[in-house]
């Protein structure tokens, strides 16, 4: 008898453990429904209970989690990345006591099928994730050509606009220096004019102060004949 009841009490523990498991493995489906419906992924709940082939997974799925004892977060981004998107996800209603033996029985033959069936389902998802992965590395590309471009673009006419502004600078200096060598030679030229100008005059007064000296001499020379001449006269009569 008292092995009896240890048998009993180890029963009633094995069942209060896997009743635990269950329910946290409840806890997280619900969990992955909620993260789902954030996420954008279409949820619709059925009347029906879901296929063999639905039950077996998410059987598996659960059991796989609480066997290696994944964190929650971690279990919840794997699966929602192992979803597609837009697939339905059924909401997983709550079993009541009276069936929990029999999900338990179902699920460890579900266990045993699932582990001697290759898992196709992960391999079939990872085309399209690669798809996905190379449509975004082609996008990112694209996107780091073109912006390569604009800036090749802008530094061009950048480049145009100060060849410009230099051509322009460029042509401004040539007519301030051939203004300023126009102003330089008619300021020489005015003053060569100016310099022409006074040696003339110089000229002139050279000329008049000669003939002024020339008229005095003559007129010496006339007074002189006349004194003579005068003095020749009284001598004659004399």
């Amino acid at each position: 008898m008292p092995v009896v009841d240890n048998l009993d009490e180890s029963d009633d523990g094995a069942a209060s453990s896997t009743e635990e498991e269950y329910e946290e493995k409840e806890r997280l489906l619900q969990e992955i429904c909620s993260l789902a419906r954030d996420f954008g992924y279409k949820i619709k709940s059925r009347k029906a209970q879901p296929s063999a082939g639905q039950r077996v997974s998410v059987v598996v799925t659960r059991d796989t989690a609480g066997a290696t004892l994944v964190p929650a977060s971690l279990l919840t981004f794997d699966l929602l990345e192992r979803i597609p998107q837009g697939t339905d996800i059924a909401a997983t209603p709550g079993l009541s006591d009276e069936t929990t033996t029999t999900a338990n029985n179902q699920r460890q033959e579900a266990t045993r099928n699932a582990e001697d069936r290759p898992d196709t389902e992960g391999a079939a998802q990872v085309v399209p994730r690669r798809r996905r992965a190379q449509a975004t590395t082609a996008r990112a590309d694209f996107e780091f050509i073109e912006k390569r471009w604009r800036h090749k673009r802008a530094l061009k006419e950048k480049e145009h606009a100060l060849e410009v502004e230099r051509l322009a600078v460029e042509k401004l200096r040539i007519k301030r220096k051939q203004e300023r060598s126009e102003k330089m030679h008619e300021l020489k030229r005015d003053r060569t004019e100016r310099e022409l100008q006074l040696r003339e005059r110089e000229m002139e007064i050279r000329e008049r102060q000669l003939q002024a000296q020339l008229d005095k001499v003559s007129q010496r020379e006339q007074l002189s004949r006349f004194n003579k001449a005068t003095q020749d006269v009284d001598t004659a009569k004399l």
